[in-house]
């Protein structure tokens, strides 16, 4: 059923929903000043352009033109409605919202009772599991494996271990028994269907780990085989509410220590996040069962600058290395490779060496990118081969010429010692590949500025402001701030802005004051339903404008605003001026016009 929102329960949610809070959860914000500032979540770049105003309760990108408040930065980036949004600001703020007023309006309370139910079973199952391996008689075979893997108590605990019972039907009869619709539970990837009838249980004997999702609920599981068996380790599929590749395993339990570290440590499966999070690295994620995506990468940009890759020295983990090294270099990481030793996850060196020992190894044997990419190379050519030994350094060359003038120097004096060449013959062959590989100017200029989107919006322009359209804003921005400077200006401005935006916006804000005399602007914000006007107050909001308007000001902004038609005839008047086909006339006409724009310009 759907359902209206009252306004008074609106202003309470707003009211408890802090808009630096609420994108803290998605972006890695610094204070700025009166501001904080972070990577934009709606594009890519390396260089911070998102701003957020605690004051305002208002954001804005000066890179790609998003802004808005805490309502719209929900729904642009999770794609989520009005009313989805505004439920799920009251859960985290612990408001309750109306289950049964009807109404006919636009804006209603939407139906996600199967988003709900899949949540909320997953909770059930893992609170099912967990009960099962700590207290059953039936889970003693998860404990003991436990044991077997040195589980501690506070890893149960903290990463909520559970147990599934090697029974085809145990958890399709607790979601049966609290009424849950089983053909939505098979979709939530908890059961799957008999060909005949009836379901049974997705993971059996499997100790179980659940997977959250950012908001810290419950959305998946993994589980790894108790015994022998085949697959080993078991993942839940895809579902409505569990994507893997926009999801990292144990990353909304890790955020808080991410972000005081600006550092995260990346793993290759949720066994090792444990194993590491046991030796004291808390900072840990782990990717499920895919290849790191970047929305992946973004996420862990979002939060953190510095990444370390921690996985396998085999071939197969170096390979999975030089995979996301890019990817993580395209969204800004700053990243360093810990090579765990030959036939050892971080579980098996626990086991031999000690939690110390897994610490000060995951802290201390960090090797640069480029480090890496020497000792890869190396693995795969035999250098007493003078052939292969040459191709190495070649290959190093290239990649060192792409390093800052610094590195390039350490590893040219690396390369000169290892193999007793001559530092200058090196720096000379890895000069003429850097000019071999430097692209055209204007290319280098694409490159230099590939992060950098270029709005569409009329307000977002990286050149020269003319003066009307920025009296224009330093008003608009006025008003939106102090609603005597909307009256003010009312009474000085005779026939409106120039730009159809900043006129739109102007004649919504002196239409939604005048109608709601009691609010304020940030339900002005949120009555805008053009998103590019909704924007364009966000933007105007971020100005660094004074508290106060004088009347000097305010009639030298005025006065631009209303010169710029009376210059724009002038104008065309002097087009139509060269047309005329008697110089003399021609040149009386011009020199008129330009009386009048000096008149006019007080000149």
């Amino acid at each position: 059923m759907s359902v209206k929102i009252p306004e008074e329960k609106l202003a309470e949610i707003r009211n408890a929903s802090d808009i630096v809070d609420v994108i803290g959860d998605y972006v890695q914000l610094k204070k700025n000043g009166r501001q904080y500032g972070g990577l934009c979540p709606f594009h890519d770049e390396k260089t911070p352009s998102f701003s957020v105003s605690e004051e305002k309760q208002v954001y804005h990108c000066f890179g790609c033109g998003a802004g808005g408040n805490v309502f719209t930065f929900l729904q642009d980036l999770e794609g989520w409605s009005f009313a989805k949004t505004v439920a799920h600001l009251a859960g985290k703020a612990k408001i309750s919202l109306p289950q049964v007023v009807e109404s006919n309006e636009n804006q209603v309370y939407e139906d996600t009772s199967k988003v709900d139910a899949m949540k909320k079973a997953h909770q059930l199952a893992a609170s099912t599991y967990h009960s099962i391996f700590m207290f059953t008689e039936e889970g003693s075979p998860g404990r003991v494996y436990a044991q077997e893997r040195y589980f501690t108590e506070a890893q149960i605990e903290h990463f909520k271990i559970g147990y599934a019972l090697d029974e085809w039907e145990t958890l399709a009869k607790v979601l049966e028994q609290n009424e849950f619709d089983l053909t939505i539970m098979e979709e939530a990837g908890l059961v799957a269907k008999r060909k005949t009838s009836g379901y049974y249980d997705l993971f059996r004997n499997r100790l179980i780990f659940p997977i959250s999702d950012n908001n810290g609920d419950i959305v998946g599981f993994g589980g790894r085989i108790v015994g022998e068996g085949q697959p080993k380790y078991l993942n839940s599929p895809e579902t409505p509410i569990y994507q893997k590749a926009k999801t990292l395993f144990h990353m909304f339990e890790a955020r808080p220590i991410i972000r005081k570290k600006n550092k995260a440590y990346l793993f290759e499966g949720a066994l090792d996040v444990m194993a590491a999070w046991k030796a004291g690295i808390e900072n840990a994620v782990a990717t499920l069962g895919t290849a790191l995506s970047q929305d992946h990468a973004k996420l862990l940009r979002r939060n953190a600058e510095d990444v370390i890759l921690c996985y396998d020295g085999d071939k197969a983990g170096r390979e999975a290395i030089r995979k996301t090294i890019p990817v993580l270099e395209n969204v800004g990481c700053q990243i360093q490779v810990c090579l765990l030793p030959d036939g050892y996850d971080p579980d098996d060196y626990v086991k031999e060496f000690g939690e110390e020992a897994l610490k000060a190894y995951l802290e201390e044997e960090l090797l640069s990118v480029m480090a890496f990419k020497m000792y890869d190379a190396k693995q795969t050519k035999n250098l007493q081969n003078e052939g292969e030994r040459l191709k190495y350094i070649e290959d190093m060359l290239e990649a060192i010429a792409r390093l800052e003038s610094i590195e390039q120097e350490h590893y040219l004096k690396q390369l000169s010692n290892e193999f007793n060449l001559s530092f200058q013959v090196l720096h000379q062959e890895m000069m003429r590949k850097e000019r071999k590989a430097t692209p055209p100017r204007q290319q280098q200029q694409t490159e230099r500025h590939k992060d950098t989107v270029k709005s569409h919006h009329a307000f977002q322009t990286s050149r020269p402001v003319a003066a009307h359209i920025k009296a224009e804003r330093m008003l608009l921005g006025y008003m939106l701030q102090d609603e005597e400077m909307i009256w003010r200006v009312t009474e000085r401005l005779q026939d409106g802005f120039n730009i159809d935006e900043h006129q739109a916006l102007y004649a919504y804000l002196i239409s939604f004051v005048s109608q709601h005399p009691e609010k304020g602007i940030k339900e002005f914000i949120e009555s805008l339903e053009d998103q590019k006007l909704a924007k364009l107050a966000a933007y105007l909001l971020m100005q660094d404008v004074k508290l106060e308007c004088t009347d000097a000001e305010l009639d030298d902004y005025i006065k631009k605003i209303e010169q710029y038609p009376k210059l724009l005839q002038i104008k065309e008047k002097q087009q139509a001026a060269r047309l005329e086909q008697d110089p003399i006339l021609a040149a009386q006409k011009q020199m008129e016009l330009i009386r009048k724009k000096r008149e006019l310009l007080g000149k």
